[in-house]
């Protein structure tokens, strides 16, 4: 955590004291205002991040369950995580969350659509079991 004082420290009068892992002193009225400058921009990327991705948990949600009925896939696994990992990776420098949402909900139409396949690969081979052939 980065601290920003000011006040007398240790007996060298009111100077900013920049606390990062060790103290730095600075002397001069300039270094100040940059170190201010910089820690301010600093901080306003690190909340325009976190405030940038509020769609960010139901992103990793997605992907975690295609990536789980991606082990099903008549193709194999290896296939459709080499294929769910492109999609994602081309979206990936998507910033509106507009088009996020638009690209979420297309993947849960995916995700409706591999449940309706093994609901349905399910029943054939039930099917195909206990039904005499035609």
């Amino acid at each position: 955590m980065v601290n920003i004082t000011l006040g007398s420290v240790q007996g060298l009068g009111p100077k900013p004291v920049v606390a990062l892992q060790h103290t730095v002193y600075l002397a001069s009225k300039e270094q100040h205002n940059w170190v201010s400058s910089a820690l301010s921009e600093h901080f306003q990327d690190i909340c325009t991040n976190k405030m940038a991705n509020p769609l960010k948990s139901e992103v990793v949600r997605l992907y975690k369950t295609l990536l789980f009925l991606g082990r099903e896939y008549p193709k194999g696994p290896d296939y459709f995580r080499d294929r769910l990992r492109a999609a994602f990776t081309k979206n990936r420098d998507v910033k509106d969350p507009e088009e996020i949402r638009q690209l979420l909900s297309r993947g849960e139409y995916v995700v409706k659509e591999l449940e309706a396949l093994y609901y349905l690969r399910k029943y054939r081979a039930m099917k195909k079991r206990y039904y005499d052939a035609e």
